[in-house]
């Protein structure tokens, strides 16, 4: 893929490794995300056209073709960089994009220590906790760490344990052996839950499930309950909001 024709007017936000998500909301409205804090990028397009254009850039670059009315769609480049996409009449500034790019500099639990994150009675806490192969939930709001932090914990996992990961849309970035990486085809809640059902026949001693947002968490906690060990991600405010919400995706995951 040549960066600057699929890019185009962003390239230059792309290849910057300090970089780590691009937003944009309009043609008036881009935004950039660098060293954890929000900047503006104003005259990069003169019109919806040319944000519909590179979006159609991007996703041909997958291997996938968008008509102007496509509505909402996402996809993975072949570095990890995630990106979703949505057009009127969904949107109502027309077509907007946000790019996730994939960290190029895996974090360890030094670097979270050096951060202020983490102090070292946390982190030999939550080593015990894989040690003894005890199941974990990881929340927090959007853009607060969780995945930086779950790709530190697969990482600390066993290397003796087989671990299988099952994501939507794949984000978690880890190189450690004995791992089996699950993502579902066509990005649906459905394709989630029956991944999740499917994962005993891989063996997993650890699964992974990264973003828990429907019915897959019920199949991933009595999948815990059978006697493996479970690592869930999802979006809540705290410990007593994560477990209320973790609940409440297994309700839906009995009745959806």
């Amino acid at each position: 893929m040549n960066i600057e024709t699929t890019f185009g007017p962003i390239a230059v936000l792309f290849k910057d490794e300090s970089v780590t998500e691009i937003l944009i909301d309009h043609k008036d409205d881009v935004y950039y995300e660098k060293k954890g804090k929000i900047l503006n990028a104003p005259d990069l397009f003169k019109s919806e056209a040319e944000i519909f254009s590179l979006i159609q850039r991007i996703f041909q670059s997958t291997g996938r073709t968008l008509e102007a009315n496509f509505g909402i769609a996402d996809c993975r480049l072949a570095d990890g960089t995630r990106v979703a996409a949505t057009n009127a009449p969904i949107s109502l500034n027309g077509p907007a994009l946000v790019i996730r790019k994939m960290p190029s500099q895996r974090l360890s639990f030094e670097d979270l220590e050096k951060f202020k994150a983490l102090d070292s009675n946390g982190k030999e806490l939550l080593k015990k906790i894989l040690n003894k192969g005890k199941s974990l939930l990881v929340a927090g709001n959007t853009g607060s760490g969780r995945t930086t932090l779950t790709n530190i914990l697969v990482d600390a996992i066993n290397p003796e344990w087989r671990v299988v990961t099952v994501e939507k849309t794949s984000s978690l970035h880890t190189e450690r052996k004995r791992i089996l990486k699950l993502e579902t085809a066509n990005s649906r809640e459905d394709e989630m839950s029956d991944l999740v059902k499917k994962a005993s026949i891989f063996r997993a001693d650890y699964l992974v499930v990264n973003e828990l947002t429907g019915g897959e968490t019920f199949e991933a906690l009595k999948f815990a309950r059978e006697g493996a060990s479970l690592m869930g991600t999802l979006g809540a405010e705290g410990v007593v909001d994560a477990l209320k919400k973790a609940e409440l995706l297994c309700l839906m995951g009995q009745y959806g």
